[in-house]
């Protein structure tokens, strides 16, 4: 009899556990679907093309319903398109007061591990398209979403192949040229920010692309020409623990 009970303890033990591992990848699908389908017209406004649409596929070239989604979150300051890499996402603007807050929630306010692609706090003055260097992060996850393609961009090819990046804001439209793109170690280099004027500028950004892993700009180019960058940044797990894959990115107008 004693065996016959530990039996149907084992049977009841491995059932409530099914169902607690069916509950945990449910929950995970639900957060997942939360934070990456996400719509940029969800009224139709300004539809998509009807292929893109069908094949769940946004260019960047449909329109933001600002007024939609800056009601769902007025810290949404622009949307980010990477055509063929599964980028397409709000941007939110960080804040001093709590600048990783984005980092476990979503567009929507809820806690979520995906969180939502966040500029930093310090660029909020210049915005996405005025910053010096508009630094924008995202999560690279497991399952793909979010700025997990971002990590491909090392490769030639590949940047070349998806570039120019489609960022969209209230203000205006702008493509991101890929200048270049870096694996650091965020332990022991930071991201600067902040300049004091345009020389300053143009020699960082100089600089940073002469030391990058990957240069997509010629010989002779004029750095000073460029007055806006926005780096998008996310995790990269190959060199070391703290690793960051940057891609930074000349702003430049649309059309």
């Amino acid at each position: 009899m004693r065996g016959k009970a530990k039996s149907r303890i084992a049977l009841v033990l491995a059932a409530a556990l099914a169902l607690g591992a069916v509950g945990v990848l449910s929950s995970m699908a639900w957060l997942t679907e939360r934070a990456s389908n996400l719509d940029p017209d969800p009224s139709g406004v300004e539809a998509i093309g009807a292929e893109d649409e069908a094949a769940g596929e946004n260019d960047g070239s449909g329109g933001v319903d600002w007024g939609y989604w800056q009601g769902v979150n007025p810290d949404i300051i622009g949307w980010v398109t990477v055509p063929g890499a599964g980028i397409d996402y709000p941007i939110v603007q960080a804040h001093e007061g709590d600048p990783d807050h984005y980092l476990r929630y979503d567009v929507y306010g809820g806690w979520n591990y995906h969180g939502v692609p966040y500029l930093h706090w310090k660029c909020a003055d210049d915005g996405l398209l005025g910053a010096g260097n508009a630094l924008v992060f995202g999560h690279h996850l497991n399952d793909g979403t979010m700025f997990s393609a971002l990590a491909c961009f090392s490769d030639a090819g590949y940047a070349e192949g998806h570039s120019p990046i489609i960022l969209q804001t209230p203000e205006g439209d702008a493509g991101l040229r890929v200048l270049a793109v870096d694996v650091v170690d965020a332990g022991r280099e930071g991201a600067k920010v902040e300049f004091t004027d345009d020389a300053e500028h143009a020699q960082w950004l100089a600089r940073v692309v002469a030391d990058a892993d990957l240069s997509l700009v010629g010989e002779g180019f004029d750095f000073s020409s460029v007055k806006s960058v926005v780096t998008l940044c996310t995790c990269s797990y190959n060199r070391w623990g703290n690793e960051r894959t940057l891609v930074i990115c000349a702003v430049d107008a649309l059309g």
